[in-house]
């Protein structure tokens, strides 16, 4: 059995990549897949990030669309 909580706010819309300059911390975990980097949005995110001189760390290796061998 497995739990996720998430107690935090999610934002989103206009205005929102704008809004990751707020963000306090140390580091921060990027989870994406490959094709979402290599289409740039990833470095949009990042390019914000930086600005807060958190440390960034990126894990692209997320599929897609997940084979059923995969979630097994």
């Amino acid at each position: 059995m497995w739990f996720f909580t998430s107690p935090r706010t999610i934002v989103f819309g206009e205005g929102a990549l704008e809004y990751l300059k707020e963000l306090e911390g140390k580091r921060v975990f990027i989870v994406t897949d490959k094709v979402l980097r290599k289409l740039g949005i990833v470095d949009k995110v990042v390019e914000q990030l930086k600005e807060t001189g958190m440390e960034i760390r990126i894990f692209d290796e997320v599929e897609p669309e997940p084979s059923k061998q995969t979630i097994e």
